[in-house]
């Protein structure tokens, strides 16, 4: 057997965990305005999914490119996604009003984890949507959502998913420099097969 076969699964390793590294760091500099953590979700995937899945480009050329193009819309995306965190974080400190009665307690932190499901389920898939589509910004939130409802078992999945990461990246804030590249390398996986039906489906009614 050729040596050099032998190696290549490690070389391809170590070739994947050095571009999930630089991924992540290009995700975290560019999410530094806050404004921008739209379009850099945007890069991230779309980096994770042509460069490093498929193999295809550049790594800084390909999450650049993507950057520049969804910067305008994933600006406008991050402020919504922004403003809903703000709205669930001031419902929360609402909730120190609450009656400390069971049934109130019970349905004040059913709707909390509802409206929490609901916004990260559906910019879980937003930003991939950003990737692959240039649509109109309700388009792409409309979509997000069906997307999430559409595959709950998966959506929770992504969700649980990206808790582990950031518990991970929380005790461990060195994991930064890997897991948004991981996890967007993983989540691919699970929304590719899904955002190519939904293609699919875009092209056909497209054509009636």
């Amino acid at each position: 057997m050729n040596p050099r076969q032998l190696g290549s699964p490690l070389l391809r390793f170590l070739e994947v965990f050095a571009d999930l590294c630089i991924v992540s760091i290009y995700w975290l500099v560019c999410c530094i305005p806050i404004v921008t953590i739209g379009a850099s979700s945007a890069a991230l995937y779309s980096t994770a999914t042509k460069a490093i899945r498929d193999e295809k480009g550049t790594l800084t050329k390909t999450f650049f490119s993507e950057f520049r193009d969804s910067l305008r819309q994933g600006i406008f995306l991050s402020l919504i996604f922004v403003g809903g965190c703000g709205l669930l974080i001031f419902y929360n400190f609402l909730g120190e009003s609450i009656p400390s009665e069971a049934g109130y307690f019970i349905a004040y932190w059913a709707v909390v984890i509802l409206l929490t499901l609901i916004l990260t389920g559906t910019f879980i898939y937003v930003f991939p949507l950003l990737a692959h589509f240039r649509q109109k910004t309700w388009t792409l939130l409309r979509t997000g959502f069906y997307l999430s409802v559409g595959y709950p078992i998966k959506t929770l999945g992504l969700i649980c998913l990206l808790a582990l990461a950031a518990l991970a990246a929380w005790k461990a804030p060195l994991l930064m420099l890997l897991l948004p590249g991981a996890y967007a390398l993983i989540a691919s996986i699970i929304q590719e097969p899904i955002l190519d039906k939904h293609t699919a489906e875009v092209e056909d009614s497209s054509q009636t």
